[in-house]
């Protein structure tokens, strides 16, 4: 079996003396894992780095195999954020939660243009908030618990809105919502608006806090697992 894609680096482990297993986002085949041998030469050191875009070859007898990896560089990301605390703490948080939520070989092209623009922001040095938040909020979509903020889940009313229901991901609007208010999350405004994120620093907090609720109650607990360490790190260095 053969496979060649584009991928984002998003972590190696050893594997025996000279060896590693990647963990990839692939373009047309989803998270994908392989092995890199020799992954401490010359040559393979800088490559194999989480957030480079890399075209890689896959190889193995049966398609359910490991199998092994060969690449070349698409583009470098590691390298331009190599010294950014900040850009590092995203970087970690985008890799952690897509190699921890995602099921194996289920192919998402949107999801991996998502996660590229993020990069790209990080690696410009643009506005990276507005990137994260939309790449959290399709995550939570894509697994099948997007949220739905259209309009309040009890008036349907599509103005006012400033809650947002625990149980169902629905918005709640203001006159709704107040005899409940002690029940229901707030509403940030930039999971409704993204760019919000870019604005203020407390909005994209307000936004992190609700998808980190969301994303631990949807995608995590029921594996008996935590919100990866990685994620709960960014979110403090934005507090």
């Amino acid at each position: 079996m053969f496979i060649e894609d584009e991928a984002i680096v998003l972590s190696t482990s050893k594997y025996g003396e000279s060896s590693a297993v990647l963990v990839m986002l692939t373009r047309d085949h989803g998270v994908f894992h392989g092995m890199v041998k020799y992954v401490h030469s010359k040559k393979n050191r800088s490559l194999y780095q989480p957030g480079n875009r890399l075209r890689i070859h896959w190889q193995a007898r049966l398609l359910e195999h490991l199998g092994t990896i060969s690449a070349e560089m698409v583009e470098d990301i590691a390298s331009c954020v190599l010294g950014d605390h900040q850009a590092i703490h995203v970087l970690g948080s985008m890799a952690a939660l897509l190699a921890t939520a995602l099921p194996e070989r289920d192919p998402n092209p949107e999801l991996f243009e998502t996660s590229w623009a993020l990069l790209k922001a990080l690696k410009t040095q643009k506005r990276w908030p507005s990137s994260y938040v939309e790449l959290e909020m399709k995550l939570l979509q894509d697994s099948g618990f997007g949220l739905d903020l259209s309009s309040c889940a009890v008036t349907e009313k599509t103005d006012d809105l400033v809650y947002i229901s625990p149980k169902t991901g629905r918005a709640v609007s203001r006159e709704a919502g107040k005899p409940y208010h002690d029940r229901l999350l707030p509403l940030p405004r930039a999971c409704i608006d993204i760019s919000c994120a870019d604005e203020s620093q407390e909005q994209l907090r307000e936004a992190l806090s609700v998808m980190a609720f969301f994303l631990t109650k949807n995608i995590y607990m029921p594996r008996n697992r935590e919100l990866p360490l990685a994620r709960m790190r960014l979110q403090e260095m934005v507090k």
